[in-house]
């Protein structure tokens, strides 16, 4: 009943914090929240060699349980695990000393409910189901095997795209088999829903979206770079670096001859190497910057140039939170249901894109206009609260 505290363990794939990527932010802001409102929420997660983080940096749970694991790719391992039922990327995740602490921690806590962030979290639904009786929910943060099926779509070189398919198909099977030992599955968007259904999952479903930080009040157009854009997310994520690397090729080039004063902004962890030592006429790299928020703030318009990946990318939602135009290709505004010409700009060639980019820049009131909208689209429908209190009403559905 609303109003009683939950028992909740949320289950992922790395700790999530700091809050410089979408996966981090859409769980720890699920997990902080419902601890906002009253409930117990215990984190159980790998700490991974790659993004290792100290339990005790990590602030908003009731408690903390981690096991290190190195995830790191390995191409003998990539080679050995391409006949295994398994994935590799999968497999990557497995650990036997992760799996017995979370029978510890099951064991030793009447939990209410348990939430695994990510479908690759599924290898422990074994040891979870041996261990409690109560509901177990899938968070999808993603349809993961559209990831790599649209990444092979793109890639051109040979052997590389065959892998990709390879993994995308052993992906789509494990999904396909995996989904009914789930009580509930939170889609993020109504899209990633649709394919669980029409691939068999018959139990609860509630598609709920990540959320951003919402500016109360936005000035449309009140930025302080003219003829400025950006585009922040983790560049250690292929499909960004992917999309990078179109805009740069493709389409940067067609918005310098009808601006060229005009620049593009990039930030992001983990980069490659490549872009520091770019020399593109009016491209300029962050790096990986402390605060997504004040990178974004005093530029007018946000790019989202994916050609692949699957969920939807919360940068566009927070972008369009703090009052900046969005323009994207139909894959990087997946997910968010607005409509484009109001809400954001979508397009998904690149003369369109590009064309999208040159209008808002030359056109102040079409900025204001598809800035002041994005606001109020993102204000009344991805703010943090209103999300969580979704989270919390589907638990009390499920008891």
């Amino acid at each position: 009943m609303p109003g009683q505290k939950l028992h909740i363990l949320q289950i992922t794939n790395r700790l999530p914090w700091p809050l410089n990527d979408g996966g981090n932010l859409a769980a720890w802001n699920v997990g902080n929240g419902l601890v906002k409102i009253g409930h117990d929420v215990t984190l159980a997660s790998l700490n991974t060699k790659k993004h290792f983080v100290k339990d005790s940096e990590v602030p908003g749970y009731t408690k903390i349980h981690s096991v290190f694991l190195n995830t790191d790719p390995s191409n003998l391992q990539a080679l050995l695990h391409l006949f295994s039922s398994i994935p590799y990327n999968i497999s990557r995740f497995q650990s036997a000393a992760f799996g017995r602490m979370l029978e510890k921690t099951v064991t030793e806590n009447q939990f209410n409910i348990i939430q695994l962030e990510g479908i690759y979290l599924g290898i422990y639904l074994p040891v979870i189901r041996k261990f409690f009786k109560g509901k177990v929910i899938l968070r999808a943060h993603n349809v993961e095997h559209r990831i790599w099926k649209r990444m092979a779509a793109a890639e051109k070189n040979i052997v590389k795209k065959w892998y990709f398919n390879h993994l995308a198909k052993g992906i789509e099977r494990f999904e396909k088999n995996i989904l009914n030992d789930f009580d509930a599955l939170v889609p993020i968007s109504t899209d990633d829903a649709a394919w669980f259904s029409e691939n068999g999952f018959s139990g609860k479903m509630q598609p709920i979206p990540g959320g951003a930080e919402i500016l109360p009040e936005v000035k449309p157009g009140a930025h302080k770079k003219k003829n400025a854009i950006c585009f922040i997310g983790s560049l250690e994520w292929l499909p960004n670096v992917e999309g990078v690397d179109w805009f740069l090729a493709n389409i940067w080039p067609k918005i310098l001859e009808q601006v060229p004063d005009c620049e593009f902004h990039l930030a992001g962890k983990n980069p490659p190497e490549k872009y520091s030592q770019m020399q593109i006429p009016g491209f300029h790299f962050w790096g990986e910057v402390a605060d997504a928020g004040k990178f974004m703030d005093p530029f007018s318009v946000m790019v989202i140039p994916l050609l692949s990946g699957s969920g939807m990318r919360m940068k566009a939602v927070e972008a369009m939170g703090r009052g900046l135009a969005v323009v994207g290709t139909p894959v990087g505004l997946e997910g968010i249901p607005g409509t484009s010409g109001l809400h954001f700009l979508s397009e998904n060639t690149e003369k369109g894109i590009a064309r999208h980019i040159i209008e808002v820049l030359k056109n102040p009131h079409l900025l204001e206009n598809i800035s002041r909208e994005g606001h109020t689209f993102a204000r009344e429908n991805y703010s943090w609260e209103k999300l969580v209190k979704r989270f919390e009403e589907l638990y009390f559905a499920l008891k």
